[in-house]
């Protein structure tokens, strides 16, 4: 599955670490951050497995500012 992350409009909320802290970390910055990601204009992109669908989901839906996609 993929995942998107819009890092330069992040709050530094850290509800994607803590739902999926498999693929997300606070940065020095207090912003998050995709693990293992590539750079692709203005999204960080990388790739999920299907059983974190669940976790990846939750961080998706509760992102308050709706900067992480997963398809």
């Amino acid at each position: 599955m993929k995942i998107r992350h819009k890092k330069n409009e992040c709050i530094g909320c850290a509800l994607c670490e803590q739902e999926a802290p498999e693929y997300f970390t606070m940065d020095e910055e207090g912003m998050a951050t995709l693990h293992k990601f590539t750079q692709i204009g203005v999204f960080q992109h990388g790739q999920g497995l299907e059983i974190d669908r669940p976790a990846l989901k939750r961080a998706a839906e509760g992102c308050p500012v709706n900067i992480i996609h997963v398809d």
